[in-house]
């Protein structure tokens, strides 16, 4: 409707046809070009408001990620870093902010070879999440890590289980050392020859003490020191 009657507009009666004509395509043409205009400008609009979005979601995203308990690093599909909280940066030794867009394996040679980069490769060709405990030798803890794949890369999450792994060694120990006494009690209360229980006694201290090689020495009724 706006067309036809920017063309009447532009081509009164009396004009002559030609001009009439060429006036009505102008006219038409000049209306395509501004409808045009304001379709880019609202297209213009709308995407600036959803980039505006967008980075409002991913700076929202990126400060909950920062508030994680847990040490937590995203890398992409070469292997570089597109996200790394504080608590990681902790672990590393470096600068989260420093580290973005750095290859992982360049700026932390210690995982190269170890079962963790292996599991992470596993991860990302087969695209199944894995979970794996193991030491970080420069900070000599222990980590749950925790890898989480996608077709943009890898989410990895690692927590601090220092403590749980020593409270359970020295529970296995406790167990252990417990036993050895136990059998050594029994043994004790065996009417057995002196060089029977010296043997037996030097092995249990060596599974206590975690000796390598012991030996007994007695005192015989002379008074003298002699080798079991």
């Amino acid at each position: 409707t706006a067309l036809v009657v920017a063309g009447y507009f532009l081509s009164p009666p009396g004009i002559d046809p030609a001009v009439a004509a060429l006036n009505r395509s102008l006219g038409v043409g000049t209306l395509w070009v501004v409808a045009l205009l304001i379709h880019l400008n609202r297209a213009g609009r709308e995407r600036e408001e959803l980039l505006a979005r967008e980075r409002s979601v991913k700076d929202k995203v990126c400060v909950i990620l920062g508030r994680v308990s847990d040490a937590l690093v995203s890398l992409d599909t070469n292997w570089c870093c597109t996200h790394m909280n504080e608590r990681a940066g902790e672990i590393f030794g470096c600068k989260p902010e420093e580290m973005i867009g750095k290859h992982i394996w360049t700026e932390i040679p210690e995982g190269v070879g170890q079962p963790f980069r292996r599991s992470c490769e596993k991860a990302m060709a087969e695209q199944k999440f894995i979970q794996l405990e193991e030491c970080f030798p420069p900070s000599d803890r222990w980590f749950e890590n925790r890898i989480y794949p996608s077709k943009d890369g890898l989410s990895i999450f690692f927590q601090d289980i220092t403590d749980r792994r020593k409270a359970e060694k020295d529970s296995e120990r406790r167990t252990h050392d417990l036993t050895i006494l136990h059998k050594a009690s029994i043994l004790l209360s065996e009417p057995l020859q002196a060089q029977q229980i010296g043997t037996k006694v030097l092995e249990y201290l060596e599974q206590l003490l975690d000796w390598q090689r012991g030996s007994v020495w007695v005192i015989d009724r002379n008074g003298a020191l002699r080798l079991l």
